[in-house]
């Protein structure tokens, strides 16, 4: 049978994270909504941001971009 796993984890045995999720425990990455790349960050919570949005968490923008979007 499947395990039914616990929020933010995922596998046959419940032993690796969902995308959006990170480290042992599986906690949210909690990066900004739509400012990533898929919405996922590094094992340590660092979050992979679209080109126009800096670290750490995706919710200012990039040198050079602006306004609510972020745009050049």
């Amino acid at each position: 049978g499947e395990c039914s796993c616990k929020q933010g984890f995922t596998g046959s045995k419940c032993d690796k994270c969902l995308g959006g999720f990170f480290g042992k425990d599986c906690l949210p990455c909690n990066c900004g909504i739509g400012n990533t790349q898929n919405g996922n960050c590094s094992s340590t919570g660092e979050c992979f941001c679209s080109i126009n949005y800096k670290q750490p968490k995706c919710e200012e923008c990039s040198e050079g971009y602006f306004g609510s979007n972020c745009i050049k």
